[in-house]
């Protein structure tokens, strides 16, 4: 699948090829981030050297340290061509206690010691009726939102790879494909940093399985494949670091989740998403495995 952004923010989505579940998965996330991009407008704050270039439409800037419309900075609108500054009548700055009652459609107030939205102060628009806090940032991922999705079944006693099939059977190392690439310039958003997270869920049946399961972000760090036979992933480097999620000694019909620590998103390469058991589960004992990574941009 190739990459293609949104209109507004570049957000990064891949364009379909197919009609199979992959493809499936594409076509809902392009219509989940186009919808974002639409109904979303970011701003941000900082010097005028700071400003980024223009070309994404309903971003707003606020220059600190500009004064050419009011000694509290200038609000800056891109129009998807160039900045142009919003005229002084339709905006203020000041403490949240001087923010007038009410304003005209469309008139801006900058409350400097308002941290609702963030430290250096929160923007508000009115909209005819009340004032609104205007989204804060040029990202609408400031919380977490799932990149993928994968499951499996049935960890045997060795690491074992989570595909895009709902609930098939977990594959071990080097019996088949399943990958994902990362690229941290896919979800730049200015000078916001993307963070990542795993979010594990474990069921188990009636039987305990008596080990323990360990989920985590893996590099591809081999491959296999001969000539005429199916490429696979031959091995797996180091688990990426803070990706870990363990679930000890799970007890009988359980339904388990947990999420891992905040990670950086790491470098642009080939991944899979494993788990790891502690040994070989108790006989009879059948569970299914589900995991989210998931990212935000802070």
């Amino acid at each position: 699948m190739s990459a293609r952004r949104t209109s507004r923010f570049g957000i990064t989505g891949y364009d379909p090829t197919g009609s199979d579940l992959l493809n499936t998965i594409a076509t809902i996330g392009n219509n989940f981030l186009d919808q974002i991009d639409a109904d979303t407008t970011g701003w941000s704050s900082g010097v005028i050297a700071s400003r980024p270039a223009a070309g994404t439409a309903g971003r707003i800037y606020l220059a600190t340290d500009d004064r050419t419309s009011s000694p509290n900075g200038t609000l800056y609108f891109d129009n998807g061509t160039a900045w142009v500054i919003v005229p002084t009548n339709n905006y203020a700055a000041g403490p949240i206690g001087s923010r007038p009652r009410t304003g005209t459609r469309g008139q801006f107030y900058y409350a400097t010691d308002d941290t609702t939205s963030a430290s250096t102060g929160t923007l508000y628009v009115f909209d005819g009726g009340a004032w609104n806090i205007v989204v804060t940032g040029t990202s609408p991922f400031s919380t977490y939102k799932d990149l993928y999705r994968m499951s499996g079944t049935n960890i045997s006693a060795a690491t074992e790879l989570l595909n895009t099939t709902n609930l098939a059977s977990a594959v071990p190392v080097g019996a088949t494909t399943y990958l994902i690439y990362l690229d941290p310039a896919d979800y730049a958003a200015g000078a916001r940093t993307v963070k990542m997270r795993l979010r594990a869920i474990l069921l188990t049946d009636a039987t305990a399985p008596g080990i323990s399961y360990t989920y985590g972000l893996y590099p591809v760090a081999s491959w296999g494949g001969a000539s005429g036979a199916t490429p696979t992933i031959a091995s797996l480097g180091t688990v990426v670091s803070g990706s870990a999620v363990t679930f000890s000694s799970p007890g009988t019909s359980a339904q388990l989740q947990s999420v891992s620590a905040d990670f950086a998103m790491p470098a642009a390469g080939f991944y899979a998403i494993g788990v790891a058991p502690s040994g070989t589960a108790a006989a009879n004992a059948l569970t299914s495995h589900i995991a989210h990574l998931q990212m935000r941009q802070v």
